[in-house]
């Protein structure tokens, strides 16, 4: 399915597609035109001298795609659609797929529950990925993509598997 912004006609409320997630406790939204699917972890290659937040490697529809850890849990993974690239998220929990209400003045964010919830800042994360900075993680407070305490590309721990 695909769920693309849209203006409902009854209300004059803007409804937008996608998924609300949740990263080691904090709730995080991914619109349509970056969250393509949502399957099963595939069976994922390591690269060696990677960051620890980049798991490796697997193929998806023919092609390979960089896989991500965000939070703790590895049951599903996100294909996602960064600039020209596909990426592929494991750790954040599916909340809710579908339709949610724009939040008021807070751009970006949807209405889950009666809460608005922030995008998760993909180009954040990509970054910090490519830089060599790890690990990231939420701020509970802001939600903001942090540096871990090893901060530094010197003190990224490295894969061997």
């Amino acid at each position: 399915m695909n769920w693309s912004p849209r203006r409902t006609t009854e209300r004059s409320e803007v409804r937008v597609g996608g998924i609300v997630v949740r990263i080691d406790g904090t709730l995080r939204f991914l619109s349509s035109t970056v969250a393509l699917r949502v399957e099963p972890t595939p069976r994922v290659t390591a690269v060696p001298g990677a960051p620890s937040e980049l798991l490796g490697i697997t193929m998806h529809e023919g092609a390979v795609v960089a896989v991500l850890a965000l939070g703790s849990g590895r049951a599903e993974m996100i294909v996602c659609r960064h600039s020209a690239e596909l990426i592929g998220l494991v750790g954040p929990e599916v909340v809710h797929v579908g339709l949610f209400d724009a939040a008021d003045g807070n751009a970006g964010a949807v209405r889950h529950e009666g809460h608005d919830v922030l995008p998760l800042d993909l180009a954040m994360v990509y970054r910090r990925v490519q830089s060599g900075y790890g690990p990231t993680s939420l701020d509970p407070g802001t939600g903001t993509v942090l540096a871990g305490s090893q901060a530094s590309p010197r003190n990224v721990r490295h894969s061997t598997t």
